[in-house]
């Protein structure tokens, strides 16, 4: 009986120990699910406030009050280091005060590395573009890395 009742006394620390293995490995992907970051762009009304999203990637360059924002989320540290590769259908010229903006030989395109402040306790980040008449019209291409880690492509079109 008493050899009965050592293997079941084993047996329940074994079962207690996978479970929580199992338990702690959920745990860990769930955490990881939540560090690793979602990406979203959109053109956003900055007359109103909060801004208003227009839940749209065509920008029109006379309006004054939209802005082309992207939107990362996730967990952050309070500064992140970020690096945008804005991809332009022409010749352009970018500027952005506190970064470091390097354009290509024929203008196109342009690498803007700056350090950003997050928002909502880290689980945010946010930067917007405004563009004006001496963008050119067309389609564009903006690559985003955060950390180090690039994001896919994100398009969106300048309009008059």
């Amino acid at each position: 009986m008493k050899k009965i009742l050592y293997f079941l006394s084993i047996a329940t620390m074994l079962f207690g120990s996978v479970n929580m293995a199992i338990a702690n490995t959920a745990e860990n992907k769930k955490e990881q699910k939540k560090a690793v970051s979602e990406i979203y762009l959109s053109v956003f009304d900055t007359s109103t406030e909060p801004f208003t999203d227009l839940k749209t990637t065509e920008l029109s360059r006379h309006k004054s009050n939209l802005r082309l924002c992207w939107i990362a989320e996730g967990l952050f540290t309070e500064a992140v280091s970020t690096i945008e590769t804005l991809k332009a259908p022409a010749k352009q010229m970018v500027t952005s005060k506190g970064s470091q903006v390097s354009t290509s030989q024929n203008g196109k395109v342009n690498v803007i590395r700056t350090t950003l402040a997050t928002s909502d306790q880290g689980r945010r980040l946010v930067r917007c573009w405004h563009f004006d008449e001496t963008d050119p019209l067309g389609k564009y291409k903006l690559q985003i890395q955060i950390m180090g880690r690039v994001y896919q492509d994100l398009l969106f079109r300048l309009v008059k």
